[in-house]
């Protein structure tokens, strides 16, 4: 065993961006796009907390740099994509299987918006009028579990569909969001 050498003194954020590409301008670009291909990794792995994840990622890779570690891949790319499968790894849990019949309904799990549920209902409808066709008949394929075909049908990979899919999400949450602000104004 080797006698503990002196501490390595810690790389500054110029040092650290420097195992990406030795210019600035271009390291911090690769760095952004790391960023956008690890959160796109994350959410084909279908991990909810994809940005947590990634952030997660990039400060076990950059702590590992400042203990001294070497990457030794090529594109410092892969290095950090083999931290961010352990962490799939380490997050998947198989899912418990409860019995729904002996379990009531909460009253936290219907209060949304401080709706009731008929009203829920309506504020639903109410958003799924605002879809266009394409994107309401491709939500109703995808809660249905016939997305893809649905894509197959449009020439589309099943990962297009997932990203339309994650996108429509994300575009109702911001719609959701914006009626909040605005029932707030009121």
């Amino acid at each position: 065993m080797e006698p503990p050498g002196p501490k390595a003194t810690p790389l500054s954020q110029r040092e650290l961006l420097a195992i990406f590409d030795a210019d600035a301008a271009r390291a911090e670009a690769r760095y952004l796009d790391l960023w956008q291909k690890l959160q796109r990794f994350f959410e084909w792995n279908r991990v909810s907390n994809s940005s947590d994840m990634v952030q997660e990622t990039l400060a076990r890779g950059l702590s590992n740099l400042q203990a001294g570690k070497k990457i030794t891949a090529a594109d410092p790319a892969s290095y950090f994509f083999g931290i961010a499968k352990n962490l799939v790894k380490e997050g998947w849990k198989p899912r418990r299987q409860d019995q729904l019949e002996n379990q009531e309904p909460s009253v936290e799990a219907a209060a949304f918006l401080g709706l009731d549920r008929a009203e829920q209902r309506i504020y639903l409808k109410e958003c799924l009028r605002e879809l266009s066709q394409e994107d309401f008949d491709l939500l109703q394929a995808y809660t249905e579990g016939d997305a893809r075909e649905w894509g197959l049908a449009r020439g589309l990979r099943p990962g297009a569909v997932r990203l339309r899919v994650h996108r429509l999400r994300k575009r109702i949450e911001e719609q959701v969001r914006a009626n909040i602000g605005n029932a707030k104004k009121m």
